[in-house]
């Protein structure tokens, strides 16, 4: 212990000091290890219906979106448990929240002055209007779990029609085109379902959309690669 504080002593009165290994040599090999780690990561991607980016199909990346407005999207998520969600990212959370509230009322369902508050806070709309009030009432840890466990009435066919129809409406109000419709689908959905969904957002006069597929490069919206259908 002695021989160690005479050292830093010696050291320190500028005759000899404790000598340190060279790290140069060794520069490289961090820049390396952080360069790995940082293109290995995958940043946390804002929610945007019930499929997430990595259920989604595996695909080659390539982008047919010619025409379409990578500003002015709606999202419909359909997973393996035949549930349906909407979301309307282009718009701020206000505009979205009246998307939702109107579609509500469409099946006699107000809310109080609170629950609209938290309705502005939803990132999608995946439950069953009616439901939406009771729903509404739940701490964020609470609805956060149910529609991670997918234990709630589920947005049915003709909900999620009314919000594309809705959509369009708010769209129009605020002088905008569209929105065109963007389609998540879980990979292990099977196809009768994916036909049914196409089918029901035919219906609604949308005759072009974009098929959302995985990606290493997550830059939403339309960031995904696409697969377009006509």
């Amino acid at each position: 212990m002695n021989s160690t504080r005479q050292r830093l002593a010696s050291g320190r009165n500028g005759k000899r000091g404790i000598s340190l290994p060279d790290m140069a040599p060794f520069a490289f090999v961090v820049l390396l290890v952080a360069f790995f780690y940082m293109s290995s990561s995958r940043f946390r991607q804002k929610e945007i219906g019930i499929v997430t980016l990595e259920q989604l199909v595996a695909h080659t990346p390539i982008t047919c979106t010619k025409g379409l407005d990578s500003d002015n999207v709606a999202i419909i998520s359909l997973n393996t448990k035949k549930q349906y969600s909407f979301a309307a990212p282009a718009f701020d959370n206000k505009i979205q929240a009246e998307i939702f509230r109107r579609v509500a009322s469409l099946h006699q369902v107000d809310f109080t002055k609170s629950q609209i508050g938290v309705l502005e806070t939803l990132p999608f709309l995946a439950v069953d209007v009616k439901e939406l009030p009771a729903f509404l009432n739940l701490s964020l840890f609470k609805r956060q779990e149910l529609l991670r466990n997918g234990i709630y009435q589920s947005l049915d066919s003709l909900q999620l029609s009314e919000c594309i129809r809705t959509s369009r409406e708010v769209a129009r109000e605020n002088h905008r085109n569209g929105p065109y419709v963007n389609l998540m689908i879980e990979s292990a959905v099977k196809m009768p379902y994916v036909d049914q969904l196409i089918a029901l957002v035919n219906a609604q006069g949308t005759n072009r959309f974009v098929l959302l597929t995985q990606s290493n490069h997550i830059d939403y919206p339309l960031g995904l690669p696409a697969i377009q259908a006509q």
